[in-house]
This record gives structure tokens, sequence and C-alpha cells, in this order.
């Protein structure tokens, strides 16, 4: 175990020296994070290099596979080494939790498409799919989407993306942990633009406790997500501004989408959570044409954005409200 405040690059170099991981996680960038039973699992990312070689090289092959898990309470780092075969370096992959598994999809590299299970309880990796391109009815190998959970725990939605060779996706998949097996979910939107095809947005899971909510999508399955934000064009970023609160019964593939008040600039690769029926966004980076036109200091994001949902859950929300309505900077108290 290691003191919440990590390693510092030399320790974790010397770790690596010695074909070990270090004792809590060096610092990086595309990892993913999740919680279970009120302890944060780590697992993935990259640093390009500087922790392994000391110097930050930025090419293939830096990529970790890593699993770390840190308990709050005790303020420690536990390095999880689970024994047997288990995914393959990756970042700029999703992670999500269903009943006591955390299913890993997706990364950079062309095997990056498979899908992982981690069993919190058995602490054992199994793989659940291999790679399944798109010309054989699966998504192939995404980077830079998002993931949540599917209300009914039947498996996970993922939605936009890039693909390994190339394109930016703008459908949604669903994953069948029964069949274990992918289904495409079109997207499709009432009297609206769809939204467009993105990558390094930000996208969270939205609870359906209240249904009024669910005249969206009345059946057991339905899964509500906040999508925000993201890059609609590559390899050159144009960042986007736009936010959609998605309803889909991924059984059925019925949908409903709602627009939502713009950020007040685009962001790409930021983060999302939703907390007491309010969004809240931070971090990620402003594209370049855009920092003309903030009074940021930087093209970083270094405060929060709070948005009220609560209009669009209960299904009051008015027209008046959506004119009026926008994301807040968040105050500390």
């Amino acid at each position: 175990m290691c003191a919440s405040d990590g390693v510092d690059a030399a320790a974790a170099a010397k770790a690596y020296s010695k074909r070990k991981a270090p004792a809590a996680p060096c610092g990086r960038y595309g990892a993913t994070v999740v919680v279970y039973k009120q302890q944060m699992w780590l697992f993935g990312g990259t640093d390009g290099g500087f922790s392994k070689k000391e110097l930050d090289t930025s090419k293939s092959g830096t990529d970790m596979d890593e699993l770390y898990v840190y308990d709050p309470k005790e303020h420690v780092w536990t390095f999880i080494s689970p024994r047997g075969k288990k995914p393959a370096p990756r970042y700029l992959h999703t992670a999500v939790v269903v009943a006591d598994a955390m299913l890993v999809f997706g990364g950079t590299q062309k095997t990056a498409g498979d899908v992982w299970s981690f069993n919190f309880k058995k602490m054992t990796w199994t793989r659940l799919s291999q790679a399944v391109a798109l010309s054989r009815g699966g998504p192939g190998s995404l980077y830079a989407h998002g993931a949540v959970a599917a209300a009914d725990s039947t498996g996970f939605v993922v939605h936009g993306g890039r693909h390994v060779d190339g394109d930016i996706s703008d459908v949604m998949w669903f994953f069948d942990l029964k069949k274990q097996t992918w289904r495409m979910l079109p997207v499709h939107v009432m009297h609206h633009s769809n939204p467009p095809a993105r990558f390094f947005h930000a996208m969270a899971a939205v609870s359906l406790a209240s249904a009024a909510r669910a005249e969206a999508v009345t059946a057991k399955g339905a899964t509500a997500a906040l999508i925000v934000g993201g890059s609609i064009r590559s390899p050159v970023l144009l960042c986007s501004t736009d936010t959609w609160l998605m309803f889909v019964d991924p059984h059925t593939n019925d949908q409903i989408w709602r627009r939502l008040p713009d950020l007040p600039y685009g962001l790409h690769y930021h983060q999302v959570v939703v907390h007491n029926e309010a969004a809240f966004v931070t971090a990620g980076h402003l594209c370049s044409e855009v920092k003309q036109h903030t009074n940021l200091p930087h093209l970083y994001l270094n405060h929060v954005l709070r948005l009220d949902l609560s209009f669009w859950l209960d299904g009051t929300v008015s027209d008046a409200h959506h004119k009026s309505a926008t994301w807040q900077v968040h105050e500390q108290h």
C-alpha cells in the first residue's frame, strides 16, 4: 500500500526498472476511474513513457495495464495484481460498473475493441468478447468514446468515439452481457437534428428514479445519459458546445433526445458527473479556435460548470426556461 499522494516520476522509474509496478499510480492521462463500494478503482492510462524512460516519448508501447484501488477512509493506494490473463495495455478506453464487475472496452490500439470484465469479488479478469469489426456487426476498435451502464444492469451503452482506423462515430452500441454480443442502436432524434459524430466528449448516467422522466421511455430497460461537448472533427479538432439528454431502451431502441443549453465554450477531453439532478463539468481542453473568445488564461478549464437538470427530468421545462437556463460557474462555499 502507498499513501494517497502517490509516487513521483523517479520512484516510478525505479520500480519499472525492476519490472515492478509502483506501489501507487504515477501521473497519467487517458485512464478510467470507477467507484465500487466506496472505493475508487483506476485502470490503464499512459504518461507517454515518461515514468518508464524518464523521457516523454509519446510513442506506442507506453500504454499501461495496471489496476489500482484507492481507499478514501485509509487514504492509501493498493496495486492489484490478479492472476491469469488480463487486458492489454490501453488508454482512452471506457469502464463502467455493472453489479459486481467493472466492464472495460476500447482504447487506442487496433486490438482494443475487446470487452473485459473484472470481478471485484473474485479479483479476476475475464474476456467477454474479442474485437468485432463493423463489417461483422460490431463497433470495431473505438477510443475517446462515452459509455454508461444500462439501467437494468443487462449491459452497457457506448456512444460516439473515433475508430482506430480513422472515422468519428455518430452511433450508439449496446453490449448485451447475457449474450455477450453487440447490437447497433442508430441514433434518431424526432423533430431535431441528430447530434453530430464526436469523440473526446463527456458522458454520464442519469438516474431515472422519478419517472415522469419516463415520458421518455417506459420500458424496464430505460437508460438515461448526458452527453456534453467533444470534438466533431478530426484530425484537426473542432470543439462542440452542445449538450444532450438521451433516453434509450437498448432492447427496443426506443429513443428520446433533448437538446439542453450549450456550454459557454467548446470543450474536449473533459469530465461530467450528475449528482442530485444537476450536471457538473470540469477539466478538459478548449480547442484553439475558441481561446480568443474566452477570458480563460490557458487552454484548460480550471473551474466547475453546473447545469440544473431537474426541469428536463420531470418534464416541466418550458421554452422560456430553456432560453433562460445556462451553465453557471459553480462557486465554492
